[in-house]
């Protein structure tokens, strides 16, 4: 069993603590990693999530957590990304009103690129990870969307054509990957960020709601 694994970059050191009773991955010793915490009560948590974690941060890798909620009802919605890169933590959020889910799940992406792009010097690539299947699998329409100028065989207009549109010309210009997770997930790794971004988007749609109401 291993104690310890020190994993080195050139701005400072990134330590991995490992406890044999309840397995618990750490790390430690780096200011900006501590906000970053694994722990798992099985032994099955596989190491490499947290060793692929580091390289990609230590490649000027930015890793982005969204996600998005909207009420049916009242159509209010609300977006959520947690960007992590060298430089540390930031939460983006923003509400909106007469909006969906998917527009929600669009924004999130959208907006964290262009941050990104606009407060980062160094970009090697962007990798979002996200629970939405409808995000996720729109990289591999792009060619077919951009074919059709995001019109449908009927010649109507897709659906949030002006977010799939800005997305499109985003994943041209930058180098952008996409994982798919299970929604609200309740593990203990890496994923438990978009658990946290889920979490804060349907509080915001909740407070939101409740300024509409006059509550």
């Amino acid at each position: 069993m291993v104690d310890c694994l020190t994993v080195w970059s050139n701005e400072s050191e990134a330590r991995i603590a490992f406890n044999k009773g309840r397995t618990r991955y750490g790390f430690e010793d780096v200011s900006w990693l501590k906000l970053h915490y694994f722990s798992t009560t099985s032994n099955k948590t596989p190491v490499y999530y947290i060793l692929i974690f580091c390289l990609l941060i230590m490649c000027h890798t930015t890793i982005i957590y969204t996600d998005g909620s909207c009420d049916t009802g009242s159509r209010t919605g609300a977006w959520v990304a947690i960007v992590i890169s060298r430089d540390g933590r930031v939460i983006l959020s923003g509400v909106e009103s007469d909006t969906t889910h998917q527009r929600m799940e669009l924004s999130a992406v959208i907006v964290a690129i262009d941050y990104v792009q606009a407060n980062y010097s160094q970009i090697g690539q962007i990798h979002i990870v996200t629970d939405s299947q409808y995000v996720t699998g729109l990289p591999a329409r792009s060619e077919k969307l951009t074919g059709n100028a995001l019109h449908t065989r009927r010649g109507d207009s897709i659906v949030n054509a002006d977010l799939v549109q800005k997305l499109l010309t985003q994943l041209a210009g930058t180098a952008i990957s996409f994982q798919q997770v299970k929604a609200h997930k309740k593990t203990h790794t890496i994923e438990n960020f978009n658990r946290e971004a889920d979490m804060l988007s349907r509080k915001l749609v909740r407070e939101a709601i409740k300024i509409k109401n006059g509550a």
